[in-house]
């Protein structure tokens, strides 16, 4: 009996958990492609910082 309980308790808990996930799944995904967006950017600083650094290194 109590297995059923726990059962019906968790799968009434796991049944909420992916509605609220679901209804916020487009701010997730906005603010994942946000995060990437930025990580892309800052990689390409680094990118042009290092090359600045290794032209430097053969200015006159």
């Amino acid at each position: 009996m109590i297995e059923i309980i726990a059962k019906t308790i968790g799968t009434q808990v796991g049944t909420t958990i992916a509605n609220e996930v679901a209804k916020h799944s487009d701010e997730i995904l906005y603010e994942t492609l946000e995060l990437a967006g930025d990580a892309v950017e800052f990689a390409g600083e680094c990118v042009c910082d290092i090359l600045n650094g290794i032209g430097n290194l053969f200015d006159p």
